[in-house]
């Protein structure tokens, strides 16, 4: 038996699914789901970093760090296909970066510490 998932753009209330030219069947079962419903059904991911991430605590979230947060869960469930580009900007209001994010480094003493040896290992105080 063969499967294919595929999101579809409904126009003038139909629907047009394009199967691959292997595809043999000479007839299908069609069963429609809103985008939401479908996205909603997916599983959990594999990977344990998604997992995880899908898992955390949003209580303490700023409404808008919770929009991007839904934003990217809701991207993580619709999955991407094979060479589609990642969008840009997807975890924007996430994250803050700081207004200083582009300034030089400052000096490597405060990387290393003033009292280190040649090796740059700290001396004992």
């Amino acid at each position: 038996m063969q499967a294919i998932r595929q999101f579809a753009q409904v126009v003038d209330h139909r629907v047009t699914i394009d199967l691959p030219t292997d595809f043999a069947a000479e007839q299908v079962e069609v069963i429609v789901l809103s985008a939401v419903e479908a996205v909603e059904s997916r599983p959990s991911p594999r990977d344990p970093a998604l997992r995880a991430f899908m898992n955390l605590d949003t209580s303490a979230y700023t409404p808008e760090q919770k929009a991007a947060y839904d934003r990217v869960i809701a991207y993580i469930r619709s999955g991407r296909r094979e060479g589609e580009p990642y969008p840009l900007g997807l975890f924007a209001g996430f994250v803050e970066v700081s207004d200083d994010f582009d300034d030089p480094l400052p000096d490597e003493d405060l990387w290393y510490g003033s009292e280190t040896d040649e090796y740059g290992i700290s001396l004992p105080q």
